[in-house]
């Protein structure tokens, strides 16, 4: 099963400011989906909120498509399922001045909803329709798209969005410029539904239900495959089944893939009995063994572990923070968890093995 729900614009022509940063979580609260510091209540004043999640990258001489020179990271409370982990990231290009917006669900947070996969996928199938619908009017992207994934998996990067390379998903908006490259009719006549614009992009949407997808049942790009093998397209997204691919990401863009992955997970904060915060870190380590990327990829751990911690006890200045780790954390975040134990009393961290 796929453990990441992914919704995505790119190339956001109607974002311009940090005012309409504010306009788009005004928009989310019309579909029950607020910023939250807890998990469980909804924040009371956004705009300091927004204040307080705005990052600013490094700055790069040359940096690839991707690079975000300002980043806002949210997480968020969907107020009628308030125990599915979900996440909000804006984000401004350092090369173009770029906006991009990505929302990510994480899925097994459906057991602690206490839904099946298939309640959680038609309840979020009706969100993200509307949402989604909402955001293209309000956002001008290039492409909006819905798929699932997992954390570390690589799907589609901003080169491929920059060099209009086809991209289907559950769910796609392709804007103008799209439409112009592939041509109305070759998008239109893609299975399974789609739908004319009013600003002549164009919808288009799987049959396939999302629980499916979510589950991996079968191929529902099965239909679309056999098309896009007809017409001789290769798309960036979906990736080809079985198929060799050499990876044309960048450095630059490796390292932004991989901050988003651990901020992800850090963010994700398990409130237990007593004012106690639990933060489960344990992704892929083996990563970190990369001769070109492996120091700058554990530089960036520990400057992520260390913004988490720093944010947790500002936010929660009452709770008891722990760090669950599997055995194959690397010592040097161990080292940093020491020296933070040592420094705060309201701090601990465990090594666990057979931590998933």
């Amino acid at each position: 099963m796929n453990s990441q729900l992914l919704m995505r614009f790119d190339e956001c022509t109607e974002l311009h400011g940090e005012g309409d940063v504010e306009d788009i979580v005004e928009l989310f609260a019309r579909f029950k989906l607020v910023p939250t510091k807890d998990g469980a209540t909804p924040v009371a004043d956004v705009s300091n909120h927004l204040t307080s999640v705005h990052n600013r990258g490094p700055v790069f001489k040359n940096p690839a498509p991707g690079l975000a020179s300002d980043m806002w990271i949210l997480k968020m409370l969907r107020t009628d399922q308030p125990q599915v982990q979900t996440n909000l990231y804006l984000s401004r290009d350092q090369l173009d001045g770029a906006w991009r917006l990505l929302v990510s669900v994480w899925i097994p947070s459906h057991a602690r909803q206490g839904l099946t996969l298939d309640e959680f996928g038609a309840s979020w199938t009706e969100l993200l329709d509307g949402l989604g619908s909402a955001l293209y009017q309000r956002v001008g992207p290039v492409l909006g798209s819905v798929l699932s994934t997992t954390p570390d998996a690589r799907h589609f990067n901003e080169r491929d969005i920059t060099n209009r390379r086809l991209v289907i998903g559950w769910r796609t908006w392709f804007g103008p410029g799209y439409v112009e490259t592939f041509g109305p009719e070759r998008l239109l006549g893609l299975p399974d539904r789609t739908t004319t614009l009013a600003d002549e992009g164009i919808h288009h949407a799987l049959e396939a239900d999302l629980a499916q997808v979510l589950r991996g049942d079968g191929d529902p790009y099965a239909r679309v495959w056999r098309y896009l093998n007809s017409s001789g397209l290769r798309p960036a997204w979906p990736r080809a089944p079985r198929a060799a691919r050499a990876s044309r990401t960048t450095i630059d863009q490796q390292l932004t893939d991989y901050r988003r992955v651990i901020v992800e997970l850090l963010s994700v904060v398990i409130e237990l009995e007593g004012d106690q915060h639990l933060i489960v870190l344990a992704p892929d380590w083996t990563v970190l063994e990369d001769r070109r990327l492996g120091r700058a990829k554990r530089a960036l751990l520990l400057q992520s572990v260390q913004e988490a911690v720093d944010r947790e006890l500002a936010e929660h200045p009452n709770a008891s923070i722990r760090f669950e780790l599997d055995q194959d954390a690397p010592k040097e975040l161990r080292r940093l968890l020491d020296h933070l134990v040592n420094d705060h009393s309201r701090l601990s961290y465990v090594v666990l093995p057979g931590v998933n």
